[in-house]
C-alpha cells in the first residue's frame, strides 16, 4: 500500500466526501486514491453537483415543520379523545380546539410529508404522502426518515440528524457561502 492510499484509508467519510466533491484539485494519484477508496469501502460516489445553502435550509425548515406537524396532530388527537366527553364549558372548548387542529393537520401532514419527500429526491412522494393522513404513519414516517434522507445526505455531503439537516451542517455550509467570493 502506497502512502497517498494510507492518507485516504484514515480519513472519515465525510473527509472523503469532500474530497472527492473536489477531486479535480488532486493529481492523479490522488483521484486514484480517493476513488479506490470509496470502492474499498463499499461506498457509492456521491455526485459533485453542488447543492445551495438555500436548498439545505428548506429541507431543514420542511422537516421540522413535519415533526411540529405530527406531534400537533397526536397532541390534539389525544387531547380530542380525552375531552370528547365534555363535562363542563371549558372542556367543550377544548375538545373543539383539538378537534379543529385534528384536522387541520390531516390537511397539513401529507402536504409538508410530500414537499419534504419532493425535496428529498423520493421517487413516487405522493403514495406515500396520501398514507400520512394515518396518525400512526405520520409518527412513523418522522421516526423512520432518516433513511429517506440517507440517499440525499450522501448524494449531497449534507450531515442529517432526526430533524433534518443538523445545525452544526447548516453553520458549517453559511461559513463555507461566506468564504467564497462573489464574482
Amino acid at each position: 500500500m502506497g502512502d497517498v492510499e494510507d492518507v485516504w484509508r484514515r480519513k472519515s467519510e465525510q473527509q472523503l466526501v469532500d474530497a472527492f466533491r473536489c477531486i479535480e484539485e488532486y493529481g492523479v494519484d490522488g483521484q486514484r486514491a480517493i476513488r479506490a477508496e470509496f470502492s474499498r469501502r463499499g461506498l457509492p460516489e456521491p455526485s459533485k453537483k453542488p447543492i445551495t445553502l438555500g436548498e439545505v435550509e428548506a429541507v431543514a425548515r420542511l422537516h421540522r415543520r413535519f415533526a411540529f406537524l405530527v406531534g400537533a396532530q397526536w397532541s390534539s388527537l389525544i387531547g380530542f379523545l380525552f375531552w370528547q366527553v365534555p363535562g363542563n364549558s371549558t372542556e367543550s372548548i377544548l375538545a373543539i380546539l383539538c378537534g379543529t387542529t385534528l384536522l387541520l393537520t390531516f390537511i397539513a401532514v401529507p402536504m409538508t410529508g410530500y414537499k419534504l419527500l419532493n425535496a428529498l429526491g423520493v421517487e413516487s412522494p405522493r403514495g406515500t404522502a396520501v398514507l400520512m393522513r394515518m396518525p400512526l404513519f405520520g409518527l412513523l414516517m418522522v421516526l423512520g426518515m432518516r433513511s429517506f434522507n440517507a440517499q440525499w445526505s450522501r448524494e449531497y455531503g449534507v450531515e442529517v440528524g432526526l430533524l433534518g439537516p443538523t445545525d452544526e451542517c447548516l453553520q458549517r455550509l453559511r461559513e463555507r457561502q461566506l468564504r467564497i467570493p462573489r464574482s
